[in-house]
């Protein structure tokens, strides 16, 4: 793990490469690409426009920056995340899009979790993810999905880490009704183009999906962009 200090220093160094060059500065080029982001959070009707706007400021919010290592961006993803905007396809369960989260572990797995109406009341989704690092990004695999009674609003992110703990060693049990495991099985790769203490971009794709005699389950999805906020505060 990067000491802190030396890593303020390395993206202070990168900010003031990026000015000289005459571009814009990695806090103005976050700032624009967190805007674009939280303005069209729950919007699915203009994904490519994003997508079109976004693209270019990741790319020079990446070549502004010093490249890190990867037990650096490992450090660094540990924790919880908010997530901003994303192009993905979320297939029959659509999640609430204003508040799904991203809690990611150094134990070679993570969890979405997201607020979902259900028909008796409010649920919480968890959809675990397992990974392991390859040279372009990480390998994932989904390997379990489920609900419980009840909501995020309220917690903070540590309160995240620490549920998808208790869903982790079975302290929060998970109800998996008939439809829900349509995720699990699924494979795919992510890339993390930059992360910081507070913002993350993730790119990558997802894999086709198959059954047992090799007829086609699911499309893949590429060109796959994920813009996230680390969560700190109470979810409102």
């Amino acid at each position: 793990m990067a000491f802190p200090a030396l890593v303020a220093a390395s993206e202070k160094a990168g900010q003031q490469t990026a000015e000289d060059d005459g571009g814009k500065s990695v806090a103005v080029l976050k700032a624009e690409i967190v805007s674009i982001a939280k303005a069209n959070t729950t919007r699915t009707d203009n994904l490519v426009d994003v997508a079109n706007r976004l693209r270019p400021l990741v790319a020079q919010l990446v070549s502004a920056t010093p490249a890190k290592t990867a037990s650096e961006t490992l450090a660094k993803l540990e924790g919880t995340w908010h997530g901003l905007w994303s192009n993905l396809s979320y297939g029959p369960f659509p999640p609430d899009l204003a508040k799904t989260y991203q809690v990611v572990t150094t134990a070679g797995h993570y969890y979405n979790l997201s607020n979902q109406s259900g028909p008796n009341g409010p649920l919480v989704n968890a959809l675990r993810g397992a990974y392991a690092p390859i040279p372009d990004g990480f390998a994932i695999r989904f390997t379990r999905n489920g609900f419980f009674s009840g909501t995020l609003d309220g917690r903070n992110g540590d309160d995240l880490f620490n549920l998808a703990a208790e869903i982790e060693s079975g302290a929060q049990p998970l109800v998996s009704p008939p439809g829900s495991g349509f995720a699990v099985g699924k494979t795919g790769t992510l890339t993390t183009p930059y992360v910081d203490d507070d913002l993350r971009i993730v790119g990558g794709h997802g894999d086709p999906a198959f059954d047992d005699n090799g007829r086609v389950l699911a499309a893949g999805q590429y060109d796959l962009l994920f813009v996230l906020e680390r969560q700190i505060l109470p979810i409102k």
